[in-house]
Order: structure tokens, then sequence, then C-alpha cells
């Protein structure tokens, strides 16, 4: 309002710059480990468009906007043979060419037309998604942003480039895709004792 009135011609000061924001708290990010996103692969969902949906968000990063309104004619082989998915980012506007895997792409089933998870609904992201984490064993507060989470994540643990990351989920700034770093917790217990005083035996 402040600057708008400043826009204007009301005041003869911006006084918006001389307004701090708020900081905001760091927020809890969940994600799937590698053992919990298998046991939900294994475990029975009711709805088999929110399982596949969602295990193909946790392969390729997508958000759920992009998962709804997917369509068979985003998804084409490029010229090395790999699938390729493309979007817009729903952020940045940009459009962004990703390849997926075999796996993600075989969890589509046959190549029909339209829309690729008809059918999918927010109403299955209560009670059915938490079902289906139930009966994987799975007991974390997980939501279907976390398969973004868990794309990341899992990335940043398997040691993958933060480059690649951020190209892939589509990050304007590295710094948000660096956020990742600070969820693989996991990662830096199996590397902290690589450095060490001892004298190595030979």
């Amino acid at each position: 309002s402040l600057k708008k009135a400043f826009d204007d011609g009301f005041l003869s000061i911006n006084y918006s710059t001389k307004v701090k924001s708020f900081e905001q708290a760091e927020s809890q990010r969940e994600y799937l480990t590698f053992n919990e996103l298998q046991s939900l692969a294994k475990a029975e969902c009711k709805y088999p468009v929110l399982k596949k949906a969602f295990l193909f968000a946790c392969l390729t990063g997508l958000r759920k906007s992009d998962i709804r309104q997917l369509t068979w004619q985003q998804i084409q082989p490029y010229t090395n043979g790999r699938m390729f998915v493309t979007t817009r980012m729903q952020k940045t506007k940009e459009i962004v060419h990703n390849p997926i895997s075999d796996e993600a792409y075989g969890l589509l089933g046959e190549r029909g037309e339209g829309l690729i998870f008809e059918g999918f609904k927010d109403k299955m992201l209560q009670g059915p998604l938490q079902r289906w984490l139930t009966a994987a064993g799975i007991t974390k507060k997980i939501t279907f942003h976390c398969t973004r989470h868990s794309f990341g994540s899992l990335h940043v643990e398997m040691g993958t480039d933060m480059a690649v990351i951020q190209a892939y989920l589509g990050h304007k700034n590295i710094t948000t895709t660096q956020i990742y770093s600070k969820i693989a917790a996991q990662q830096m217990c199996q590397v902290v004792d690589k450095i060490t005083l001892k004298r190595k035996e030979a």
C-alpha cells in the first residue's frame, strides 16, 4: 500500500523501503527415504491413480499442479530415445524439458490421449493417502508436496550435482535448491568419519 501510494504521487517518500519484513521461521520439510519409497511402492492403495501419480511425482519432482494437468502430449521421445516431459514451471513460468527414467514412464501404463492421471482428485490426498502411508508403515506427516522434497533430498544423498538438481526442479536461484542439502542428515552421518586425525593403516 505504501509503495502504491508513493507510485501514485500521494507520498513524497517511499516508506515501504524503510519497513523491514518479518523473518520467516524455516519450515520442517518432510521427505521419504529410499526404504520408505520402496515400501510405499509395494503397499496396496485403494486408488490406483493416486498411487501412480504420487510415485511418478517422487521419481520426477513434478508439482501436484503439473501432475493434475499432465497430458500424454507432454511426454515425448528425444533424439537419444529417452522420454522427456515438458512442463511450464508454476512459479517461474519457464518451460522445462526434463528426461524421465524408464521406470517412471513404465508407471504410466499404456500410452493414450488426453490427461494421464484422469480421475486424480484432491480428496484422495486426505484419508486415502494417509491410509496408504499407514499400510506402508510410514508414520511421518507426508503430503503430496513431499514428493518434490523427496526427489530433491534423495538426489542430494546420492551425490547428484546441486546445479543438476536445480535445473531439474526449475529453481531460478540455487539457494532454493540448497535447502535440500540441509535435509540430507543421513548422508552427513555417513561421511562425517571420513576425515580423521588417525594414521591410516597400510
